[in-house]
């Protein structure tokens, strides 16, 4: 679908998730967090927008959104990471007191995007501030200490398909990361 020159697309595996959570049940809450999601990244885009950056494609998938850009600079890329967190934020302090559940979801969504991993809103951050290699060790930190935090729940309480979890969403991320710090960049 092409919506102002930009071509949108939804991944067919967001579509099977959401057809299974409404099916065991958990419709509501999947269908508020895709509109947590997506509230988030029209954030991103009306930031790109206002900024003046040519966007070519938005894909919506499983497990977030990759919307592709013309390079930029340092100043609109902060600007554009720093805005879905600030439209999650600006969310939850509307939605608060009259629907308490889709405020919570959208602290929740500007908490895990704030993280300091590149792929992530925070760890484009860094990366614009501090430079590649200081957001990747960041990053690569973080993960491993939130690793070895969930192998130590994990000893304590039996938790393992926590800690399972837990290990296949940080690998994930340590690896866009890493894709991240060794492949090509929009930023000049």
């Amino acid at each position: 679908m092409n919506l102002l020159g930009v071509s949108f697309s939804v991944s067919p595996m967001l579509v099977l998730f959401a057809a299974i959570a409404v099916y065991i049940g958990y419709g509501k809450i999947c269908l508020l967090t895709i509109l947590a999601a997506f509230l988030h990244e029209c954030g991103h885009l009306l930031a790109l927008f206002a900024l003046g950056v040519r966007i070519s494609s938005v894909r919506i998938g499983a497990f977030g959104a990759e919307i592709n850009i013309a390079p930029c600079g340092r100043r609109e890329e902060l600007l554009s990471a720093a805005a879905g967190p600030a439209c999650n934020l600006l969310c939850a302090a509307v939605f608060w007191r009259p629907f308490h559940l889709f405020a919570v979801l959208h602290l929740l969504l500007a908490a895990y995007n704030m993280l300091p991993v590149d792929p992530l809103d925070g760890g484009r951050i860094l990366r614009v501030l501090f430079g590649r290699r200081i957001a990747y060790a960041v990053g690569f930190t973080f993960c491993g200490a939130i690793v070895v935090l969930s192998f130590h729940h994990a000893l304590q309480s039996s938790d393992w398909l926590l800690f399972g979890a837990v290990c296949l969403l940080f690998l994930r991320l340590i690896l866009q990361s890493g894709r991240c710090f060794f492949g090509a960049s929009g930023i000049k």
